[in-house]
């Protein structure tokens, strides 16, 4: 660090206000730069995911591994289990229409959400499942992460 040297207190001399200042200036910009490299990478990971989340399609063999996640749900007495997670701003408005249960919410669903509904309603819909969607948690007051549930329960 310029002009502040660790070490006896002999060196004093070259202890200055300026250089104090100059020490933290360094230091603050240093970790703003660790800031912004950290928030460049997510912000990088977070586009990937969202291409291949925009890419995917809901497959057979996903829905096999659904039709097993329900049965052992049955085993427990339980009437329903979470399809599929994603966060909120892989939907077209952002988790909006979800988080005010509007019925037309499935229209908000992109990419691999909106596969998954679409074969929900050709196979699993005429067989008397239902599908629900749900805001899970709202970091800093908007909706995170939209969950989707499949239920077998009567009303």
């Amino acid at each position: 660090m310029k002009g502040v040297q660790e070490g006896p207190a002999s060196q004093d001399q070259h202890l200055t206000a300026a250089a104090l200042r100059q020490v933290i200036a360094e230091k603050q910009a240093a970790r703003v730069d660790e800031v912004r490299k950290r928030q460049s990478q997510a912000d990088h990971e977070l586009q990937k995911m969202f291409r291949e989340f925009m890419e995917a399609q809901f497959t057979q063999q996903d829905l096999e591994d659904l039709r097993r996640k329900i049965l052992r749900a049955t085993h427990r007495c339980e009437l329903e289990v979470q399809a599929m997670r994603f966060p909120s701003k892989l939907c077209s408005d952002s988790g909006r229409t979800i988080n005010n249960g509007e019925p037309d919410w499935p229209n908000s669903l992109q990419g691999k959400a909106k596969s998954f509904y679409d074969l929900f309603n050709e196979r699993e819909r005429p067989r008397g499942f239902k599908l629900k969607a749900q805001i899970l948690d709202f970091p800093a007051g908007v909706p995170g992460d939209v969950a989707l549930f499949v239920s077998w329960a009567d009303a």
